[in-house]
């Protein structure tokens, strides 16, 4: 959930301003915003790691295995 929120609130966005540099051209201080996009895309893919190994912890826990009974 977190890494689409940051999607939708965080790149999205900014994707949709850089989309509109192709007709506008570049703004002065497109280098900040680039950042801002990087900065989101870290925080992103931290969100999905973080998400994944919390699954991997959950299945490989001792304990949650079925017995067959």
């Amino acid at each position: 959930m977190g890494s689409f929120l940051i999607t939708r609130l965080g790149n999205v966005p900014i994707n949709h301003q850089i989309n509109r540099w192709a007709l506008e051209g570049a703004p002065a201080d497109h280098l900040s915003i680039l950042t801002r996009w990087d900065y989101f895309h870290y925080l992103r893919t931290g969100t999905a790691l973080l998400a994944f190994a919390v699954i991997i912890a959950l299945t490989v826990r001792p304990g949650l295995q079925s017995t067959g009974r």
